[in-house]
């Protein structure tokens, strides 16, 4: 009896201390944190037998215990069949085997488990769902795999090849589009396969409905597993639970809109800020991160709001007004210049005239600005002092000084931006004479800042000095009019007056620059695109060159669309006879191509373009222009669509900046492109991302934004800017 008694002792010793091994271990390894492929809803742990199970037969080992099975079983407990009647194992080839089917809620929302073993040189997924869906394969250590496939609506293949063996978290980015299905297919390229089927006994490869089993009757899963090497082994895991039958109705929140209540698709359709069946959980936009309870976002610098949605300049300046304009004159006085002076003095009484007629208050204020000699005089007249304006221009009729062939001319254009001046108010300068100060044209450049108000530059016949147009002189006055986005005409004593009177009217009311160019060799090659949107009134087209033949086709595809209103010389002036929104085809060129030309396609509007760039993006300008190697934020504001956007998240939006000066002489070269975000709390509301762009000093630029107006016609607003090699302050006086 003493043997006996000291097995059963024994034996209730050892199942106490498994019950406390057991505790001990699930202790120790419940503080550890399991690595986060585990906790993925598809991750299923190899099954193993229970720590008491494994103590037990230690125990009955150590004691010689061995146990007799029904034939047809084998192993420690008779839990392992004899095979007696063995198949043909399948063929061993390299084929695509698939990993797993996953069908993903609606959104294709969650993060899911992908193994790849060292066998596995290809690994394909597709994926069907509504809307254009994205795949990410991430590693263990946050990298993300490159891929290469085909993404289309409804439908998507990526492939990765020999992508490092472990452990994967998939991700798939429908854009949080509601969708029925979102099914998900991986399969791997591999000579590891495992073929399985249906048997009606444990002891038998006989699979007689191969993959199928039989209603009613007991069968058992038999499968092999092809090149399969040590230490491998086959192990089998659990089904996951059926999944309850999701609830045939649905409350949405946060402004969702039901679908298909009353089915088991009920869902909710979303807006922007929130996803999820019922619209419950936070969609975090800009970079944020959801904190917990899916309420509320983590934002990074810059943005704020629930979602992340908004951002908020420090100091939001607001919009420009453009709707009026100051007359800005600036003219040499000199006897020289004494036949010109009742020619400008004519031609703005008759446009001051005209606009009274049609009971257009257009100048609010006037600037004269009078230099001759090294000297130069400043005068601001306000709006009811017109007349003095017009007596003080006329007194230069009298003047006594006697000029040379050059004068000192930026210093008096300069003196200009420190006068209250309404913004985009053009400049337009009056001289018989190159510039003496060449190098000074980037003090004018530089003190335009953001307001890039035009100047026009006239430049009258000399009979003691003949015009060098090669000149280092003339060249200035030509880059500073360029970059300014202005122009350089060559009237005569008769033309001056119609042609000083239609720049006014092409530059004053309401009138915005669509499309620019300035050609060496006057081509546009083809065709040239600018686009007309539902606010605008009227299109005024001038140039400057020689011997100009334009065409230009409306939305209509009349090709006589641009009519010729004046021209003389080198001046040319066409009106679009009847506008109507769309987009329009121009094409213009020289009877020599070889000669240099410029134009202007100006449109009668409420949107008017401003340009500038910020140091972070919560900021609503900080510099003047881009600066050569220093990455600047892009923003822009077209005045007439601050606030009045009907919905943020739906806005077109694109910059498109080029330029004519680059190394290889290319016409129009790409500098940056990009799509655009709108900005709610900021003046500047249009923000283009972060870029450095420029390649040298002074490389001229032309930046092209487009917009959707709220009546679903594209606006398209044009300025000219140039890269300087310091950072210049942003100059904000004078805004009103």
């Amino acid at each position: 009896m003493r043997l006996p008694l000291l097995f059963l002792i024994f034996l209730s010793s050892a199942a106490a201390l498994s019950k406390s091994w057991t505790e001990g271990i699930t202790s120790l390894f419940s503080r550890e944190e399991r690595p986060e492929h585990e906790r993925l809803p598809n991750f299923y742990d190899l099954p193993q037998e229970a720590i008491h199970k494994r103590v037990k037969r230690a125990v009955y080992a150590a004691l010689g215990f061995a146990s007799q099975c029904e034939p047809g079983w084998t192993g420690q407990y008779c839990e392992n069949p004899i095979c007696s009647d063995v198949g043909t194992l399948p063929s061993n080839t390299y084929a695509y085997q698939l990993l797993d089917i996953l069908s993903l809620p609606s959104g294709c929302t969650g993060k899911y488990y992908v193994p790849v073993d060292s066998n596995s040189f290809i690994i394909t997924i597709e994926v069907n769902a509504a809307g254009k869906a994205f795949v990410n394969l991430t590693d263990t250590n946050g990298n993300v795999m490159p891929n290469e496939g085909i993404i289309t609506e409804g439908y998507t293949m990526v492939r990765y090849t020999n992508i490092p063996p472990g452990p994967y978290q998939m991700t798939v980015d429908n854009g949080g589009i509601p969708t029925t299905n979102c099914i998900a297919e991986i399969t791997s390229y591999s000579g590891l396969s495992v073929v399985q089927r249906f048997s009606s006994s444990p002891q038998s490869d006989v699979a007689p409905y191969s993959e199928s089993a039989m209603e009613g009757s007991p069968m058992y899963f038999i499968a092999h597993v092809n090149n399969l090497t040590n230490p491998g082994e086959p192990a089998a895991t659990t089904a996951p639970p059926t999944p309850v039958t999701p609830s045939t109705h649905v409350n949405c929140a946060n402004g969702g809109t039901p679908l298909y209540q009353g089915s088991v698709n009920a869902t909710c359709f979303c807006p922007e800020l929130f996803y999820g069946r019922e619209c419950d959980q936070v969609n975090c936009m800009n970079g944020g991160t959801p904190l917990d309870g899916n309420q509320q976002c983590l934002c990074p610098p810059g943005f704020k709001g629930v979602n992340c949605q908004t951002v908020s300049c420090t100091v939001n300046e607001g919009p420009y007004l453009t709707d009026t304009k100051t007359l800005i004159v600036v003219i040499r006085t000199t006897t020289s210049m004494s036949q010109y002076i009742s020619q400008v003095v004519n031609a703005i009484t008759a446009e001051v005239e005209n606009n009274n007629m049609y009971e257009t208050d257009v100048y609010q204020s006037y600037v004269l600005v009078k230099f001759a000699n090294g000297q130069y005089e400043t005068q601001y007249y306000a709006q009811s002092i017109f007349q003095m304006f017009l007596n003080d221009l006329m007194d230069a009729i009298y003047t006594k000084n006697v000029g040379g062939c050059n004068e000192t001319t930026f210093n008096a254009i300069s003196s200009v931006f420190v006068e209250p001046i309404s913004p985009k108010s053009s400049i337009y300068v009056f001289t018989d004479v190159v510039a003496s100060d060449p190098n000074s044209w980037r003090t004018v450049a530089e003190s335009n800042t953001r307001r890039k108000l035009p100047i026009y530059m006239n430049v009258l016949p000399n009979k003691d000095c003949p015009l060098n147009v090669y000149s280092e002189g003339y060249r200035a006055l030509t880059r500073a009019s360029a970059y300014s986005g202005g122009l350089v005409q060559q009237p005569t004593l008769e033309s001056l007056e119609p042609i000083f009177q239609f720049t006014m009217r092409s530059t004053s009311y309401k009138m915005n620059a669509v499309l620019m160019d300035d050609m060496n060799q006057c081509d546009t090659g083809g065709s040239r695109f600018f686009l007309v949107d539902s606010s605008v009134e009227a299109v005024i087209i001038f140039a400057v060159g020689q011997n100009l033949v334009l065409s230009v086709t409306d939305p209509n595809w009349d090709k006589t669309a641009a009519m010729l209103i004046y021209n003389y010389g080198t001046s040319y002036f066409w009106e679009v006879t009847s506008v109507i929104p769309g987009e329009y085809m121009l094409s213009l060129s020289a009877t020599n191509v070889q000669n240099s030309c410029s134009y202007r396609v100006m449109a009668r509007s409420d949107f008017d373009l401003f340009l500038a760039t910020a140091n972070v993006i919560d900021e609503d300008a900080s510099d003047s222009e881009p600066v050569v190697g220093k990455s600047k934020h892009i923003v822009a504001q077209l005045n007439g669509l601050v606030n009045a956007v009907q919905d943020p998240f739906r806005l077109f939006a694109e910059i498109a900046i080029t330029t004519n000066m680059n190394s290889e002489g290319k016409v129009a070269e790409p500098m940056y492109f990009s799509n655009g975000k709108y900005r709610s709390g900021c003046g500047y509301h249009l923000y283009f991302g972060q870029a450095s762009f420029c390649q040298f000093q002074d490389q001229q630029f032309y930046a092209t934004v487009f917009a959707d107006d709220n009546n679903g016609y594209t606006i398209q607003r044009t300025t000219t800017g140039y890269c300087s090699m310091s950072t210049l302050a942003f100059n904000f006086e004078n805004k009103f």
